[in-house]
């Protein structure tokens, strides 16, 4: 007899459909599995539960009153397997698999200061503002810019009518999700802002949906959903739990990048020489080795272009030219079939030993690491 795993998404959500996305492909593995999909927003009550015969359960919970009775009563019915996918609550008494929050914030912070912004500000979840993952997200872009020694405002949908004259510009605006960015966008556009040249906008969990819905297709820092439905069909199907689930309830989910579109395709900056330096940077870091290459490309000595582009960017040479580099190596470690020595020459690392220190580095794991993590969100 086949055993039912009972999963509630809303599936208006991006994260929602990956999640089933990644659950039902690890559940092709699983011949003895099968899923059944529910709805989140309709069929969440106890009662439900009593006449649909299941042995585990996948969903949003949280322990708000209204979901209270129905997360109990689903812990009682499916002891040891219950796994909740969402930040509503800071506490849950059930292990979770989620996307970084703080991380995507410190993603979406670094994005930012790598173009030369200045001021920053960050719209919360506009339908629950006290929602835990926008705290999280928040403060990843809040603890990032702080240590770049800048602020940020927050900017509730409703204050985004406020007058030009209020505003600082270029503005680099961070929203909670990509439907919370499609939203401000649209405000914003309708009151005759300029996006991105006057502000930039940047969401969370690269939904193309919402993306081609926004008058300005959404830049988005990339989640990877895809990943926790795969762990979480491996950890309702898996005989020791308690593995996977060593020393907290929750398993964070790395993000992998962000992904630019017309929302933030801009330079800051009007100087002439940063806009080619970063032109130069964007384009040519396979063939930029140092600094003194980099120099050369612009044209100018290397001291003038480290002193105009620290005081400018708030960033070395190296350091952008770093960064653009680990960005150029994440995209080629998504194709399995390009030999990691060869994504090492190809981004411009000096052999495959520097592209493995520079992932230790930033992301805290291997380049191997980062690609078997990131392919299945390329070919399910």
């Amino acid at each position: 007899m086949r055993k039912t795993v009972l999963v509630f998404l809303d599936l208006h959500m991006g994260f929602s459909r990956e999640i089933l996305r990644g659950l039902s492909h690890f559940l092709h593995t699983a011949p003895d599995w099968e899923l059944k999909l529910l709805s989140y927003t309709c069929d969440m009550n106890p009662a439900f539960l009593e006449v649909h015969p299941a042995l585990a359960l996948v969903a949003p919970l949280s322990q708000a009153a209204s979901n209270r009775v129905f997360l109990e009563r689903s812990r009682q019915l499916f002891p040891g397997h219950v796994l909740g996918v969402s930040t509503l609550d800071p506490f849950m008494p059930v292990p979770r698999i989620l996307s970084d929050s703080r991380q995507a914030g410190r993603l979406a912070a670094e994005y930012f200061l790598q173009k030369g912004y200045r001021h920053f500000g960050y719209v919360p979840d506009g339908l629950n503002p006290t929602h835990w993952g926008s705290t999280l997200r928040e403060s990843g872009f809040r603890e990032r810019l702080k240590q770049a020694g800048h602020s940020v405002e927050v900017m509730p949908l409703g204050d985004l009518h406020a007058t030009r004259s209020k505003r600082k510009f270029p503005l680099a605006l961070f929203c909670f999700n990509d439907l919370t960015a499609r939203q401000a966008i649209s405000l914003l556009h309708a009151s005759g802002t300029a996006i991105p040249e006057e502000v930039a906008v940047l969401g969370v969990d690269n939904d193309p949906l919402e993306s081609a819905l926004s008058p300005v297709p959404v830049s988005s820092v990339i989640t990877d959903w895809f990943h926790v439905g795969v762990m979480a069909g491996r950890y309702l199907t898996h005989k020791t739990k308690e593995q996977l689930f060593v020393k907290q309830s929750i398993h964070w989910v790395p993000c992998l990048g962000v992904q630019t579109r017309s929302s933030t395709d801009a330079l800051v900056s009007e100087d002439p020489v940063l806009q080619k330096t970063m032109r130069i940077i964007t384009s040519q870091i396979s063939e930029l080795r140092t600094v003194n290459d980099c120099a050369a490309a612009v044209g100018a000595s290397r001291r003038s272009l480290e002193m105009k582009v620290k005081n400018l960017t708030g960033h070395t040479v190296y350091e952008l030219m770093s960064l653009s580099r680990l960005q150029l190596a994440k995209q080629l470690l998504q194709y399995p079939e390009i030999p990691i020595s060869e994504v090492a020459e190809r981004a411009g690392y000096a052999d495959s030993r520097m592209l493995g220190l520079a992932f230790r580095r930033h992301e805290n794991e291997t380049p191997g690491q980062f690609r078997r993590r990131a392919r299945p969100t390329e070919r399910p």
